[in-house]
């Protein structure tokens, strides 16, 4: 990506750093946070400006979607840029400091795919918090639209705060389904850069290597929504139209990655199909299953 288109996307980023940083701020201190979890969260509403051409472009093409598959449409999947800073917002309702918080999850389920060139309505609002001797879980959900639809997609995110003093989990052993490899994508050591600049998260662990490195990740990771958006498009590659995902963040992906295969399962009795992605050392780094239109 060249300085120039580098420069440009990030300016239009400006909003969505400026919000997003504020509630960062904000949540670092007890004395500015919230003390207590809210007993009727309120809805958050705003007006999200319509992204502009080049901006969709550069993060569909970045995706690796075909440039007719989004021509008159945003991609489902770049609610990594217009949630973000409803995200954050609504997370910062909660009495926790919101740059310690982890992905885990996420749920995607499409009504009508949003065109290109109107602003967004969206309506954030924090669904759960609770806790348990591992973590305190939140659980937070956006829904966008615009004037004729209002409600057209819906974004559940999932995070997590890990406590300091708890032990590790196990994982229970569970009975994997049949997977057949549909695709592979890779991604490059300045990866994270990119996708930063076509979504707005310019988090450090993603696109600054002199403290990725300091990490227990020894260096930059993929964001959760990055590894997301090339595996939905090698599933749309594949001739799957997806109307709803429900996925876990399993293990970060370390940058640079190559090779790394998307896996589908034979749809179940109610008709959603098992997804996974590997790696070529075998580990799993994204999970879930979707249901098509």
């Amino acid at each position: 990506m060249s300085l120039t288109t580098s420069l440009t996307l990030a300016r239009e980023q400006i909003p969505t750093l400026v919000t997003s940083f504020g509630v960062a701020l904000r949540s670092m201190s007890p004395l500015t946070r919230p003390r207590r979890v809210p007993e009727t969260p309120q809805p958050i509403v705003t007006r999200f400006a319509a992204p502009s051409d080049r901006l969709v472009d550069a993060y569909a093409a970045w995706a690796g979607a075909p440039p007719e598959r989004y021509r008159d449409v945003l991609p489902p999947h770049f609610c990594s840029h217009w949630a973000f800073a409803m995200l954050a917002r609504v997370g910062g309702q909660a009495p926790y400091d919101v740059t310690s918080i982890l992905n885990q999850g996420l749920r995607l389920q499409l009504k009508a795919a949003l065109p290109r060139g109107a602003a967004l309505q969206l309506r954030g609002q924090l669904q759960d918090v609770s806790e348990d001797a591992q973590r305190v879980r939140i659980h937070s959900r956006v829904i966008a639209g615009w004037a004729q639809q209002p409600e057209a997609v819906i974004v559940d995110s999932y995070a997590a705060i890990p406590k300091r003093a708890a032990a590790k989990a196990k994982a229970a052993a569970r009975e994997e389904p049949a997977f057949e490899t549909v695709g592979h994508w890779s991604v490059a050591a300045d990866d994270g850069l990119n996708f930063a600049l076509v979504t707005g998260d310019f988090n450090p662990i993603h696109t600054f290597w002199p403290l990725a490195r300091r990490t227990k990740f020894r260096g930059c990771i993929l964001h959760g929504f990055g590894s997301v958006a090339r595996t939905w498009e090698v599933l749309a590659d594949a001739g799957h139209d997806i109307a709803d995902i429900d996925l876990r963040f399993v293990k970060p992906l370390p940058l640079p990655n190559e090779g790394l295969q998307v896996q589908v399962a034979a749809p179940d009795a109610e008709g959603r199909r098992a997804f996974r992605l590997l790696a070529r050392d075998g580990s799993v780094h994204l999970a879930g299953s979707f249901l098509l239109r």
